[in-house]
């Protein structure tokens, strides 16, 4: 519908309810057309609030043709503030979640319990907006109708009838009394929660409440102010616009707390207290680490006994984190460099070049014994004949040398170490790779021999 259409029809004098087709159902909401071209779904007319009433059915349809439900319709009602199609989907969760959680022999939670929520083919049937009083009566009317005009109450799960899947005839009753108690429940909420609000902000000067706040007779401000914010306790009230007014007459209110200064200033104070106490938490396993190493450069991989991993976080200290910025900056930099062998960088020291020079010899030599191992096992006989050996090599189906290379083991002429056969038969001592047999440990001369010799 264009915004001509909607002016002819006096929606930018007043409010006019318009009619939308979604889903192949026809849905009415209120509309104010602006000048600008703007639309509106309007919340309050005339200072009452706007409900929407959603009737709508969940029929039994993926399932057997032979079972005695199949095609059984269920009507429902519910009137809230939103749209329809939200309205909807909210009440058809809470259908399905209530049917897990009650144990139900009879109606609709008893058949979603047998059959699965994807059993039911759900829709609305029609919708409508207006005061909460006149849809109310509407809903009610609608759902007694529906379920009347359709066979009426649930009378037998185990026989094929015209019937519905309702346990009632339909209808919440007198809706002016339903809704008059809706609001005495809302308003006794709403009372306590102002007597907190208000006796916070008298301690504390703002209405910024953390989350997390809870006062000393145990009630959850934080948490209630979220809701309070978010529509508990206010929204579709019939004096909603003098609720809102109290909120945001409150010092430092805010309806969106994250859009204010005094919100991103705690969560800037609350990230700089996090980084402290980590550095507090680093300093510690540092100092710990230093005291038993007497060295400051700790493997990357190094975790403590406490499962502190000191290795990577040390790696994070020196690139800034948990000081550059901070307060402390300086008295955390003079600490670090007060530390014996500290290096901001650690590949640019001696020790590192040293640590990785042993490292890797180990490798090295790890990959030797790995090696002498498998020779062990495949080595061939010493042959005395290098063209032989090298006619070997030739034939040889163990690629498992560098780049994918040929590899020959062979045992040397005194069969005490095992050797590789180069490519052109030659067996010199350069290629060995081990012993044939391990020494003996316990035959080893003693140190102070060893020494001596030396």
């Amino acid at each position: 519908m264009s915004l001509a259409q909607l002016k002819a029809m006096g929606a930018d004098r007043g409010v006019v309810p318009v009619a939308f087709e979604i889903g192949g159902q026809i849905l009415t909401k209120p509309v104010r057309a602006h000048a600008d071209g703007r639309v509106d779904l309007v919340d309050v007319v005339d200072g009452e609030p706007v409900y929407t009433a959603v009737l709508y059915e969940g029929r039994l349809e993926h399932v057997s043709s032979e079972e005695v439900l199949w095609h059984i319709p269920y009507f429902g009602q519910v009137v809230r503030i939103g749209a329809p199609e939200v309205i909807f989907a909210k009440r058809k969760r809470e259908h399905e979640n209530d049917a897990v959680r009650e144990d139900k022999e009879m109606g609709l939670h008893a058949v979603i319990d047998m059959y699965g929520p994807d059993a039911l083919e759900w829709r609305i049937v029609s919708s409508a907006s207006g005061p909460r009083l006149a849809m109310q009566e509407l809903a009610n009317s609608e759902e007694i109708r529906l379920i009347s005009e359709n066979g009426g109450m649930l009378r037998d799960m185990d026989t094929k009838l015209e019937q519905t899947l309702n346990l009632t005839e339909g209808g919440r009753g007198d809706a002016a009394k339903r809704w008059a108690g809706i609001d005495a429940k809302r308003r006794r909420a709403l009372t306590r929660f102002k007597v907190a609000m208000e006796t916070y902000v008298k301690e504390f000067g703002s209405a910024l409440v953390p989350r997390g706040y809870v006062d000393d007779d145990g009630y959850p401000l934080g948490v209630r102010l979220g809701s309070f914010r978010g529509g508990s306790m206010r929204k579709g009230m019939p004096d909603m616009s003098h609720i809102d007014a109290w909120a945001e007459a409150l010092p430092e209110w805010a309806w969106n707390s994250r859009e204010t200064d005094a919100y991103r200033n705690r969560m800037l104070q609350n990230r700089l207290w996090r980084s402290r106490q980590s550095f507090v938490d680093f300093q510690a396993a540092m100092e710990a680490y230093v005291h038993k190493y007497g060295s400051a450069l700790v493997p990357r991989t190094y975790v403590d006994a406490n499962k502190y991993s000191l290795g990577s976080v040390l790696a994070d200290f020196r690139q800034g984190h948990m000081h550059k910025g901070t307060s402390w900056e300086e008295e955390a930099i003079a600490w670090a460099q007060a530390l014996p062998q500290w290096a901001w960088n650690a590949k640019g020291c001696d020790a590192y070049r040293l640590a990785i020079g042993e490292a890797n010899k180990k490798h090295q030599a790890n990959k030797l014994r790995i090696e002498l191992e498998r020779a062990r096992q495949i080595a061939k006989p010493f042959e005395k004949s290098k063209k032989r050996r090298s006619a070997m090599y030739a034939v040889c189906t163990d690629f498992s040398g560098r780049k994918g290379n040929a590899v020959l083991y062979m045992l040397s002429e005194d069969s005490k170490t095992i050797r590789r056969v180069s490519k052109n038969g030659d067996l010199c001592n350069r290629n060995t790779v081990g012993p044939v047999v391990d020494a003996d440990p316990s035959q080893a001369p003693p140190p102070e021999a060893e020494t001596a010799n030396s």
